[in-house]
């Protein structure tokens, strides 16, 4: 995952915990307000807000994980990443805010927050699913460079320096070696021609 994914992450599984006290603030008032039962209109909008804010942070999470492999542009991943997240923040918002009042009869116009982020999150889930299913990308011929999935782009192939053997002692010795028969050779066929012809000159004459 990329910084700014683990980054939002982060915030996400910190928000995460509200969610467990909004379930426990919601027993306490089964349990010891006998006005909540009797509004049923602020018992279902409650209980809807409270479902929907703990599913959407985890599909918010999921989101996370599969938006770094998708292919899509950097704008279009600060899209998903922060679309849906939002719209989890945003739906339960609506459902709680909209009849705070024990006595209230119809939502608020806070309820239309509830619209936004749904459009929101079919934004943010459709984008991401046209990004896996998209077009790929034609891998490099060899030689040419590394593709690289989680960004898109191909990264110029180095190929790897040679590994030089350290030169051993023993090394030397034969170079050493190498190089002193191969004077004797040169010095040897040298010779060669002056000995056939000092042979020529002291052979007797017939």
């Amino acid at each position: 995952m990329t910084y700014e994914s683990r980054r939002l992450a982060g915030i996400l599984l910190i928000i995460l915990p509200t969610v467990m006290f909004g379930g426990v603030s919601l027993l306490s008032l089964l349990i010891g307000d006998p006005t909540y039962m009797q509004n049923s209109l602020r018992q279902d909008l409650w209980r809807a807000g409270h479902a929907h804010a703990g599913v959407w942070l985890i599909l918010a999470l999921v989101v996370l994980r599969y938006v770094d492999e998708a292919n899509l542009s950097d704008s279009m991943k600060w899209l998903v990443r922060s679309s849906v997240p939002v719209a989890a923040i945003l739906v339960p918002a609506a459902f709680f805010l909209s009849v705070l009042s024990p006595n209230a009869t119809a939502p608020n116009g806070l309820i239309y927050l509830a619209y936004v982020g749904a459009v929101l999150l079919a934004v943010g889930v459709l984008v991401l699913g046209v990004g896996p299913s998209g077009a790929r990308h034609k891998a490099p011929r060899s030689g040419m460079g590394i593709f690289d999935r989680s960004s898109g782009h191909v990264r110029p192939f180095v190929s790897p320096r040679p590994q030089t053997r350290p030169l051993r002692r023993n090394d030397t010795r034969k170079a050493r070696r190498s190089r002193r028969s191969a004077g004797l050779r040169e010095a040897l066929q040298q010779d060669l021609p002056m000995q056939a012809s000092l042979t020529s000159g002291l052979a007797p004459n017939s």
